[in-house]
């Protein structure tokens, strides 16, 4: 690979004279960025170093001389691995700079082995924000898929985790005041289809994005597009999460493949979900769902903001799944066989583990404005217990607290009422 082509590191040496890093822990000869060969991927690895900091000669000296990877000299070897990106991080707090750091060895073949490593990352963390290192920096923690890894990967949970990775973002100090437009646009979007495909980031927690929504995002970061200086966004593929991202925003609308689309389907004619478990009525199913909010909304202490008694549900009510394509793990639709294959399987049984109910819900505040909120639901079949996965998204709110986060808007009310 050309390191012209690798575009954080021409923009940011040409543009700002940026200091770079550049590490990947696994870096054996053919493995992801530092070689793969182009009958694997689109091309081939670097041909030169990609930044001014370059890992690839430490690793490869590393695996060398010890035989067991995962330590050196009695630790973890992943210890280092944070050490050497918390210094980065630390050198560089008052320079621009951009790190890509990617931790693969300790995970790749065992994903929940990740743990060992949640108390130094959170020591780290803990220790960069009171050494001001965060303060003026966009911190990302993300990963390239979620879990899928044994068994978990055929499950109906693990489908959906393996195709919606985490991404966490920390904002700069006074982003929020300085940038509220772009800030506000970025906490929605959180709500909406933003694609992302194939990517590791304390944070803002983002549902589902787009590696193109990523790659416009750190332009607009690049370029400093805030604010006065937001002029127009790049041509291409995704939308910046900085912009306002439609609510109707579908998968094809983001070129994502049916197998990896997160969206749910219209799953009412599937009348038994799993073997001998046959569906409720819709209005018994409704009525549950329903009561499952009212308990959430008491349990995390919203009804002093909300007036329960005064909440009733609109006539809108649907029953989703994940689709076929990604129930069942297709990596690829050129196999007609196989998606044949898929279809007789999932007449005779759709293997749905959970089914998702989503509806309008209406009334007031204890303030007495209107309400309105979508709520979405989860049952797990298997055990008939609800709950709640995501907060609901406010569609109407009091003029005076216009946030889509429910507690936001409890907050603001509660402020109010208190001045």
């Amino acid at each position: 690979m050309d390191v012209k082509v690798y575009s954080m590191r021409i923009f940011l040496e040409n543009h700002w004279d940026c200091s770079t890093i550049h590490r990947q822990n696994f870096s054996q000869v053919g493995v992801f960025l530092f070689f793969r060969p182009s009958k694997l991927s689109f091309v081939s690895g670097f041909t030169e170093n990609p930044a001014d900091h370059y890992y690839r000669v430490y690793y490869l000296a590393v695996y060398e001389k010890w035989k067991y990877e995962a330590c050196r000299d009695g630790e973890q070897l992943q210890n280092e691995f944070i050490n050497i990106w918390r210094r980065f991080a630390h050198r560089y707090r008052d320079i621009c700079h951009f790190g890509f750091t990617f931790v693969t060895t300790l995970t790749h073949e065992a994903g929940l082995v990740i743990e060992i490593l949640d108390e130094k990352l959170a020591a780290s963390l803990s220790q960069m924000h009171l050494d001001g290192d965060l303060n003026n920096t966009f911190s990302i923690i993300m990963g390239d898929h979620g879990n899928r890894i044994g068994a978990v990967q055929r499950r109906y949970h693990g489908r959906i985790e393996e195709r919606m990775p985490l991404m966490a973002v920390r904002f700069p100090n006074g982003f929020s005041e300085k940038y509220p437009e772009e800030y506000k646009n970025f906490l929605e979007n959180k709500y909406k289809l933003t694609r992302f495909f194939h990517s590791f980031l304390l944070f803002s927690i983002l549902v589902s994005f787009s590696n193109f929504d990523v790659h416009k995002t750190l332009h607009d970061i690049v370029h400093m597009r805030f604010g006065e200086n937001k002029g127009k966004a790049d041509e291409g593929r995704g939308i910046s999460l900085f912009d306002f991202i439609p609510n109707t925003r579908m998968c094809p609308d983001v070129t994502v493949a049916e197998n990896f689309c997160m969206c749910m389907i219209d799953v009412s004619n599937v009348t038994t979900p799993l073997p001998r478990i046959t569906k409720k009525k819709t209005a018994d199913q409704k009525k549950d769902q329903f009561d499952t909010l009212k308990t959430w909304l008491k349990t995390e202490k919203l009804d002093d903001c909300i007036d329960v008694n005064s909440l009733e549900t609109k006539s809108d009510f649907k029953e989703m799944a994940i689709n076929p394509y990604s129930r069942f793990g297709l990596r690829t639709k050129k196999n007609s066989t196989a998606i044949e294959m898929m279809k007789e399987r999932h007449k005779k049984d759709a293997e749905l583990n959970y089914l998702n109910f989503e509806f309008t819900v209406i009334g007031s505040y204890k303030s007495s404005d209107p309400l309105s909120m979508l709520v979405r639901t989860e049952l797990f079949v298997e055990k008939n217990t609800s709950q709640l996965i995501f907060e609901p998204m406010i569609q109407e709110m009091p003029a005076s607290c216009r946030f889509v986060s429910i507690f936001d808007v409890c907050q603001c009310l509660r402020l109010r009422l208190s001045s």
